[in-house]
């Protein structure tokens, strides 16, 4: 597995385990967590770090694409080396994990 196919599998895995965990920030007043569908109440918080996890994999998907296209240059160009620090960025916050790699410090 490439640099890039290991961060996006590890940034990946990192995002799966957030929403997972996402579900266990309601309001104590939430009456949809009693019947074990969390995913569609009223909730703030599980919402917002649902939304913050789509947009992220959004722009991972972005600089996925955009290194693919590059590397079929044969080359590295500026815009994939960027592509590419971005998805340390995106890295960072889990760098206490056990599975992170220092290289992928920005």
């Amino acid at each position: 597995m490439g640099a890039v196919a290991a961060l996006a599998d590890f940034l990946n895995r990192r995002w799966a385990e957030e929403a997972q965990e996402a579900k266990l920030f309601h309001e104590l007043a939430c009456t949809v967590l009693a019947e074990g569908l969390p995913e569609t109440c009223d909730c703030p918080c599980p919402a917002r770090i649902y939304e913050r996890v789509a947009v992220d994999r959004r722009i991972l998907r972005g600089c996925e694409e955009r290194i693919t296209k590059e590397q079929q240059e044969l080359c590295w160009s500026i815009d994939s080396t960027l592509a590419f620090t971005t998805m340390k960025v995106l890295a960072l916050p889990c760098e206490l994990h056990s599975t992170y790699q220092y290289s992928w410090y920005p």
